[in-house]
């Protein structure tokens, strides 16, 4: 597939990502991990055509960064990065990303976790974006999803940290004028 660069033309797409779907919560960890590399080459052969087939994976695809094996969370960060590469919609994508991830209902055992999992994802995942018309836009989404989580001290730290990343990504005149007062 990668070395052809497109998908066999027996293969059924809504079936491979339902496919997929499945894959994604199955109790084996290295079931998801295989089908998070396997969705990875999908969507680089598929590039912007993927748009109309992932909607139903990308939130378990999410759900998987704050899985407990470290090679499904690497496999969940990789698959997607690419898609936001690979979307003609990324600030659609980042947004949809952070408002399931970071927006977890309390009462969710798994929230505080998934929350850490997108918080620490966000510049690998905007720095694709970076390239792009959208920059400006994404940009100040993520931070200022990440001003909101300072507020709880249970994310501070983690919300400084990774504002301080973006910063250096992005430049010290670009971060303070996207950084709410």
């Amino acid at each position: 597939m990668i070395r052809t660069n497109a998908l066999p033309s027996s293969i059924n797409i809504d079936e491979l990502f339902e496919e997929f779907y499945e894959r994604l919560f199955d109790p084996e960890w290295p079931v998801r991990q295989h089908a998070l590399r396997v969705l990875v080459d999908v969507l680089i052969v598929m590039g912007q055509q993927a748009d109309y087939h992932i909607g139903p994976v990308i939130h378990p695809i999410v759900d998987n960064l704050g899985h407990i094996a470290p090679a499904v969370r690497k496999g969940s960060l990789d698959a997607l990065r690419v898609y936001v590469a690979q979307t003609a919609m990324p600030e659609t994508v980042m947004l949809d990303i952070m408002n399931y991830g970071m927006n977890r209902p309390t009462n969710d055992p798994f929230s505080g976790r998934l929350t850490v999992a997108i918080m620490l994802a966000l510049p690998a995942l905007i720095l694709p974006v970076l390239i792009t018309p959208k920059r400006s836009y994404v940009v100040k989404a993520v931070m200022d999803a990440l001003s909101t989580k300072m507020v709880q001290i249970t994310y501070q730290e983690i919300a400084i940290k990774i504002l301080l990343k973006i910063k250096d990504m992005v430049g010290l005149d670009e971060f303070n004028e996207y950084m709410p007062l």
